[in-house]
Order: C-alpha cells, then structure tokens, then sequence
C-alpha cells in the first residue's frame, strides 16, 4: 500500500509540535510565580506556532477590566490597549473572554473593532487567535497572538495550543495561590517581629510610670501624717504617671489594631491633593504658633491611587507634626507628591534638627531612645512612626528617611499606583 506523503508530513509536524509542548508544560510546572508563568507563555507561543504577536490579559479583581501582563511585537508595548473594560462597545475581546470556545480569525478585514484594528494597522497582523484562560470557576484571562506574515494556523497547531491555553490557565492559578502563600508566610513574620519589638517598647515604657504610681502610693498609705506640700506633691506624681500610662494605651492602639489584622485598609480612589490639603490643616495652628510655613509642591497630574485615603491622610498627618515639633520657629516645612510609572511618593521635609545615621536605622520601630536630647525631651515614643510604617507596607509601600544632623530631614513614602 502506497504511504500519503502528506500524511507522513503532518504525523511528523505534530510530533515535533508535541515536543516542544511537552518542554514548555515541564518549564511551566517548574514556574513558582505569575511572572514566570507568562513569561514562559509568552516565549512558548513564539517558539511553538513561530508567532510575531503574543498578548497575555488577565481580568482584574472587579472582573471588569483585561489587563495587559504580558505583550510582544513589533512594539514593546500595546499603550494604548493596556486596560480593556469588558462588555465595551462589543469588543471581539470581551466576546472572547466571556465565552468558553477559542476564536480563530484567519481574516481580520470588516471587523470593525477598534482594537483588532490597532492590531492590525499598528502591527500588520494577518491573523489574530484568542483563548480565554479558563478554570472550572470561570475564565481568568485572554491569550492573544497572531502572525503577520505566515499563513493561518494549521489543525495540528490549533489542537496543540488549546491544550497548552489549559495549562498556563492551570500553572496561573498554582502560581498564584504559591505567591499568596508566600506573602502570608512573610506578613507573619513581620507581625511577629514587630510584636516582640512593642512587648519590649512596652515593658520599658511602662515601668517608669509604674515605679512612680507605686512609690506614691506607698507614701500616700501614710497620708494623715503627710503635710500639705507632700500630699500635693505625691499627688501630682499619680496624675502625671496615670496620664502618662494614658497616652502609652493611647499611642498603641492603632497599632495594635494592625498587629492583630483588626486594622482594616478599604481602598478606594484617592485624591492626591484632597489628602494633603486636608493634612496640612490639620497641624496649621501648631505651626502657625510657631511661625511656620508649609509649601506644597505636587505634580500637575498624580497617579489615581487605590488606597485608604483616611490612613494615607494619618501618615502625612504624623510626618508633618513630627516635622513642625522638631523644626525651629520660623522655619519651612515642604510637603511633595511626585508621580511615577508604578508609584506615587509623598514627601515631607523640615529644617530642623536632623537624624543620626545610627538613629535612622531604628526610628520606625517604635519605642526608640535616640540619642538626641531634643527627642528625648519631646516625649515622643516613635509609635507615630512605626503606625506610619505599617500604613504604608500594608498598602504594599514603602517608607524611607534622609537626613543630617542639624540639616532638617525629609521622609519620604509610596503607595503603588493601582492598589
């Protein structure tokens, strides 16, 4: 019997295609984040079906946007595209997404979609395939690619890739939940450790006003035998040492509140300039009293922040006092708002007194005893500060310190744009 040649051909073409199948399902099993995982998606596909164009979206956490994760081409990047709001307009997108089946558009002429079309005008595509990224609870993305030059997708391509869609949906969601993991593992252990550091903050805060309460006390059991000036003076103590214990409570309950995940951040969009405005005249009498003057330099357009506006305008709230008690009268105080291409940084600077080198290293942990004389008489227990670290990194932030000693200091934090 005579062998088709045709046949031969397309056996070995889809057994050269499964190989190279089986190297990218071994790479994505391998894979420990989402990041990994695309990226060995995005390579595989060129690789695999010798793809020009491959576009990875995946729905965001209100499942109303497509969002770019992932994009190679002729360009480095889809900008205008980036953010696809589903169910818009009839996108060939959204209809993608929505359903189960892939699309294969072998021609993309009288399509009449505005992003096909970008594609097509942009990027030359001559065929374009979309597959949702689907799980057995629903669809968690779009993979997009295409050709410009080569011809359509064969029957054995189009076998092979539905498999593969499967398993970067698969590997996706174990990365995903891998990475959760290993951020819940990390945040314990930073609660953890920051609860070690309060207990001991806490012991040492506590006994001096405690010895006071004691001693006083002790003396008070002898009261009738006391004069006048003694009673009053021992009196005195136990306001003093009550109030103190006072502010201490006071002081830690926002912070613990955060220790044990009570602290809740509900994000929302925030308004950069709302926020400051509203935290500069929380403190003006203070530094009005001093003669203080409070400049604000914020870009002309901040990024649109996902964030808890109310807990944002609390760190800026504790940098500014500690920026007006610390500086002398008739000083400047400089509040900034400077947008980035993942982040927003709020600054506040001062011309006061300045940090040690050794004392940055420490003043967010809370309870420092710097070694400055002026600190050291303010009163201040640096929990302002730790509560503002806390802030912060529980949006996914970060928050840092420059200074000079006797040169002012400027703290700086930021909040990813986004959420």
């Amino acid at each position: 019997m005579a062998r088709n040649p045709h046949k031969i051909e397309t056996i070995q073409t889809e057994q050269v295609l499964l190989k190279k199948l089986q190297a990218a399902s071994l790479a994505l099993a391998r894979a420990l984040s989402p990041e990994e995982v695309m990226r060995i998606a995005g390579e595989s596909i060129r690789d695999i079906l010798l793809c020009d164009i491959v576009w990875i979206l995946l729905a965001d956490e209100s499942g109303k946007h497509l969002e770019t994760h992932g994009f190679s081409g002729p360009k480095n990047l889809l900008a205008r595209d980036k953010r696809i709001t589903l169910n818009e307009g009839d996108s060939i997108l959204s209809a993608a997404f929505n359903g189960r089946d892939p699309l294969f558009l072998d021609n993309l002429s009288a399509r009449n979609d505005p992003v096909l079309d970008n594609l097509v005008a942009r990027f030359g595509a001559s065929s374009l395939n979309l597959l949702p990224l689907s799980l057995p609870d629903g669809n968690i993305g779009l993979l997009v690619f295409g050709r410009t030059k080569r011809k359509t997708l064969s029957v054995e391509e189009k076998r092979i890739v539905l498999v593969f869609a499967h398993q970067i949906a698969i590997s996706l969601e174990r990365a995903q939940l891998h990475a959760r993991e290993q951020q819940s593992v990390a945040e314990v252990a930073r609660l953890n450790e920051l609860k070690s550091r309060l207990l001991h903050g806490l012991s040492h805060e506590l006994k001096t006003p405690l010895t006071s309460l004691k001693t006083s006390a002790a003396f008070l059991k002898d009261y009738d035998n006391l004069d006048a000036r003694t009673r009053r003076r021992l009196i005195e103590n136990v306001s003093r040492a009550t109030e103190r214990l006072i502010n201490v409570a006071d002081d830690i309950y926002p912070v613990a509140d955060a220790l044990t995940a009570d602290m809740q951040i509900e994000r929302e969009d925030v308004d950069c300039r709302q926020i400051v405005s509203e935290a500069t005249d929380a403190v003006r009498v203070a530094t009005d009293r001093k003669g203080q003057t409070i400049h604000s330099k914020i870009d002309d357009s901040p990024g649109s922040i996902k964030a808890d506006g109310k807990r944002l305008k609390q760190v800026l709230l504790n940098l500014l006092t500690n920026a007006g008690n610390f500086s002398p009268e008739g000083s400047n105080i400089e509040v900034t708002v400077r947008n980035g291409k993942s982040e927003v940084t709020f600054g506040v600077s001062d011309q006061g007194i300045g940090i040690s080198h050794k004392d940055q290293q420490s003043i967010f942990n809370g309870f420092y005893q710097a070694e400055n004389e002026t600190v050291r008489r303010s009163g201040g227990k640096g929990i302002g500060l730790l509560l503002a670290k806390t802030i912060v990194e529980l949006h996914g932030g970060r928050i840092w310190v420059k200074s000079q000693p006797g040169k002012g200091s400027a703290f700086y934090f930021s909040i990813p744009v986004g959420g």
